[in-house]
């Protein structure tokens, strides 16, 4: 299905609601939805303030990556540039377009100037990342904030590995000290995780150590409703105790229940009697429980027989008892949360201890550490010099992506500007202006798992607003709704998709754009899902599949039909835009995926067959790459030549291309190792493999790791082997491969046996920053990393996720307030506070999965596919983005504002 939506035929002005968040005299916090130009007015707030007067060192403008700070940082230079080369008619434009009148001489005058008086100041005006700006106070003030003078900073994969190893400190103190509390506490953790389960915990504990470090078992207890001293043994006794005088109704029923037609009410009955006529002592509780519970531990629908149908008075001593055998179990539960809880608290202090202690050696931080440092630093009203020093030099701060700031960097910056709405800092007589601004759009609030919640962004708006009130100071709202950006079909469509909240939530009571490029054309176009094909009767796994196509996975079918899509697209020759004077070319194509997965790579190849250039993907793990994996085992050959296995991979391998016949004829018949077996062979090409091979084992010693492997590539003429082999797709590995190579030594000794162990230690993640007008390829993104890029045009093949599968994903680590309750048991087993807060976190990710869908639809320009496959695991479509989007053209459909298109050709040509 296509849509080709009507439009609104108002004209919208964005230009006085851009200029009113941009007017420097007032402090103002901008909701600004996708595509409304925030970075615009951000640059023009800056130019406004220096305008104004304003220091260039006095404005601070925070933001959430480096790529946003580099591309406010150009986009600021090349203004500037521009108006101090401008002539005086298109400055005076360029000027009355900013303040929404003319210019005055003086401002055209300052306006020129303004180039290089910013050149001229140190640093020039601060545009930085919230930890980058959080580093430089740390290093400024170390002693205040307790922090080693020269500190560097983790990255991830350093952080990983020393949280990997202070995991394995802890489970060495385990096994020297069997009777420990902490040993006592690691076993039951362990007995609550699954394989693997602990590492993503660790990460958890790390990422929350400022609240780990305070709650005490009390608190725990009295937020969980657990009596002093009770235990699983005291309630179980409790619940067995008496000697059934208080049962007479229940055991009167006894009779009628033995004599029903149905099972489970004489299985009741008689757990029933066999319950209560056993002393105290003697009595299973939970044998008992189980006739009248479920496994899930609600009561059985037993008043649905005979003789309690039609007779519910009767059945009241019944669903007491029932509901009497709950709340023992949520007594349970409850006493079970406590523990486990207390538990991780030990074991999550020590494992925090270690971690520390061992940054603290090497004189390391982490992002975490700059953030909590920065923001203790400000919060601590002992450290008056911080406060004085760097109160004196902001006037004005600027925060782009508030709706991803979390709690901490809300510290920081609520620190940074106590001073600006309240005491001598706020006297009007000061004669100093100082302004607060943000923007941001709760819409897109996709970094939960950062500690980003949207309802932050709403809560702080009304608290610094009822701050400037407070002190005297103009406060402005300014809601950001037109999309310079999308299409109108593509905005009316996003409009529908979350038009019923209830339906499809995403934290805001509405979505409506309005588009400035009214009359710009649009398209929009839903694909059928791909579904896996049936099985065929007598399907033998051994039979080779004659058809090719056949035999490929709907995740490969669907990534050569978007290929085949996109290549008709480049080759047609149409414009992508009516104001683009060009055909579409590669880069005006952009790929959103939800995951990185072998939808990813099946499309890159299919691109890079069909000669349509690709960047890749933008994330990519290393060592999982073929060709990364051949040369490790290469380098492992020059560290152990007799490693029979590590020996045949390197012969198979692209450097040496031996046949399974041939790796057999010289294995086969062997008394010693294959290497030995090697250099004794006869046969002329095994003798100069064998040859060629004790070369290299003579060079390896004398070279490092990015002379070795670049001497295997280029002068012994590996990479044409690597690309016999594997192909041109090898390249983006092998080059990145090449990087890390050429940056070891600054890591430590740079010998080979310490690169392929730092290699294999961790998986090695390549990011690439994918910045908006790249080089001319199409790109491949995950929908968090594409947030503030946009393009032409954009597919969404990976559409068929449930909403609520990243719930299951994350430890049931919950917080209420500041503390922690750690629920590892099973649903069924687990307390009412964990369930609530389990039931609130879903919510909350359905939610966050809704506004990564409104994400991903807002980074279309122009035309919009969107297409899913269906693998073997049904899921009910409702439930996806691709059952959202397809409900929504339903509606449009019956409006008349979507017309059909033919079915797609399942193809290696695509549609």
């Amino acid at each position: 299905m296509s849509a080709d939506l009507p439009v609104d035929d108002r004209p919208p002005r964005p230009g006085e609601a851009q200029r009113a968040a941009a007017d420097p005299a007032v402090s103002a916090w901008v909701d600004a939805s996708a595509g409304s130009g925030k970075t615009k007015v951000l640059t023009d707030r800056v130019l406004a303030l220096l305008l104004s007067g304003a220091e260039p060192h006095a404005i601070l403008c925070l933001t959430f990556t480096k790529a946003a700070a580099g591309e406010m940082a150009n986009r600021f230079a090349n203004r500037l540039g521009l108006w101090a080369r401008a002539s005086e008619k298109e400055l005076a434009d360029d000027l009355a377009d900013l303040h929404g009148r003319p210019p005055k001489t003086e401002e055209l005058d300052r306006a020129r100037r303004l180039f290089a008086q910013v050149q001229e100041v140190p640093g020039g005006v601060r545009i930085d990342t919230v930890h980058g700006f959080c580093r430089g106070v740390l290093q400024r003030f170390p002693i205040e904030a307790r922090v080693p003078p020269h500190f560097d900073v983790l990255e991830e994969r350093e952080q990983r590995l020393l949280l990997a190893a202070a995991r394995g400190g802890l489970i060495r103190a385990v096994a020297t000290e069997p009777e420990s509390p902490l040993t006592h506490a690691w076993g039951r953790c362990l007995a609550r995780l699954t394989e693997g389960g602990f590492a993503k915990l660790s990460s958890e504990i790390v990422a929350n150590r400022d609240r780990l470090a305070r709650p005490r078992a009390a608190d725990v207890a009295a937020m969980l409703g657990v009596e002093p001293g009770a235990t699983a043994e005291s309630i179980l006794a409790d619940a067995c105790a008496g000697d059934g005088a208080d049962m007479v109704p229940l055991l009167g029923l006894l009779p009628a229940m033995e004599q029903a037609n149905a099972e489970n009410l004489r299985t009741a009955a008689k757990a029933i009697a066999d319950h209560f006529s056993r002393p105290p002592s003697e009595r299973d509780f939970r044998a008992y429980a189980r006739a009248l519970l479920r496994k899930d531990n609600k009561p059985l629908a037993l008043s649905r027989f005979n003789p309690f149908r039609n007779d519910p008075d009767l059945y009241a001593p019944i669903a007491d008892e029932q509901e009497r055998l709950v709340e023992v179990f949520r007594n349970l539960a409850k006493v079970e949360a406590l523990a486990d809880t207390t538990a991780l608290l030990t074991v999550a202090r020590d494992l925090l201890g270690r971690y520390e202690r061992a940054k603290r050696s090497r004189s390391l931080l982490d992002y975490d550490d700059l953030i909590l440092g920065a923001a203790g630093l400000l919060d601590d009203s002992g450290a008056a010099w911080v406060h004085y020093k760097l109160d004196g030099g902001i006037d004005h701060v600027l925060v782009d992506e508030a709706q991803d700031t979390n709690p901490a960097q809300w510290r920081v910056i609520a620190g940074l500007v106590a001073e600006f709405f309240a005491g001598e800092g706020a006297a009007a007589d000061q004669g100093r202006r100082r302004t607060l601004f943000a923007v941001g759009d709760p819409k897109q609030s996709i970094y939960s798992f950062q500690g980003a919640d949207p309802t932050g962004f709403l809560d702080r708006r009304a608290e610094f607003s009822a701050k400037a009130e407070a002190g005297g100071r103009v406060w402005r709202d300014v809601p950001l709704t037109v999309s310079f950006r999308s299409a109108p079909p593509v905005l009316q469509l996003v409009d529908e998709v979350f038009a019923d909240p209830s339906r499809l939530g995403i934290g805001v009571d509405q979505v409506r754009h309005q588009a400035y490029r009214a009359d710009a054309p649009g398209w929009v176009e839903l694909w059928p899902p791909l579904s896996e094909p049936e099985a065929a009767e007598n399907d033998d796994i051994w039979t080779l599949p004659r058809n090719y196509e056949q035999s490929l996975s709907t995740e490969e079918r669907l990534a050569r039909l978007v290929a085949g899509k996109i290549a008709d697209l480049i080759a047609s020759g149409e414009l992508p835009a009516a104001d683009k004077n060009r055909p579409i070319r590669a880069g005006d194509i952009m790929v959103l995926v939800r995951r990185r997965r072998r939808f990813g790579t099946a499309l890159v190849a299919a691109l890079k067959r069909m000669g349509v250039p690709v960047a890749g993907v933008d994330r990519m793990q290393l060592a999982r790459q073929l060709v990364v994996q051949d040369l490790s085992a290469f380098g492992q050959f020059l560290l152990l030549p007799d490693d029979d296995l590590n020996l045949a991979a390197v012969l198979k391998g692209p450097f040496f291309r031996w046949s399974e016949e041939r790796l057999y004829r010289l294995a086969q018949p062997r008394e010693g190792s294959l290497w030995q077996a090697l250099n004794a062979a006869e046969a002329r090409q095994d003798r100069e493999d064998a040859d060629r091979l004790t070369r290299w084992l003579r060079q390896a010693p004398g070279l490092a790791p990015f002379r070795l492997y670049n001497r295997l590539l280029i002068e012994d003429g590996g990479r044409q082997a690597v690309r016999a082999v594997l192909g041109t797709e090898a390249d983006d590995p092998l080059d990145e491969f090449m990087a890390l190579a050429l940056d070891f030594p600054r890591r430590g000794v740079p010998s080979l046996q310490h690169f392929l162990h730092w290699l294999a230690a961790d998986q090695v993640e390549i990011k690439r920053e994918t910045e908006q007008g790249g080089r001319d390829e199409v790109r491949l993104l995950t929908v968090h990393a594409a947030k503030g890029l946009e393009a032409p045009i954009v597919f969404l093949p990976d559409t068929f996720r449930g909403y609520e599968e990243s719930a299951n994903q994350r430890p049931n680590l919950f917080w209420r307030d500041k503390t922690p309750i750690w629920s590892a048991g099973k649903a069924e087993a687990r307390d009412p506070v964990s369930a609530t807060l389990m039931a609130e976190r879903r919510a909350r990710l359905a939610e966050e999965e809704a506004r990564l869908l409104y994400v991903a639809l807002t980074r279309a320009e122009d035309r919009l596919y969107i297409c899913a496959w269906e693998g073997r695991k049904k899921k009910a479509r409702e439930t996806t983005w691709y059952g959202a989007v397809e409900a929504a053209f339903e509606r449009l459909k019956k409006r008349g504002a979507v017309h059909e298109i033919p079915p797609l050709a399942d193809g290696p040509e695509g549609p």
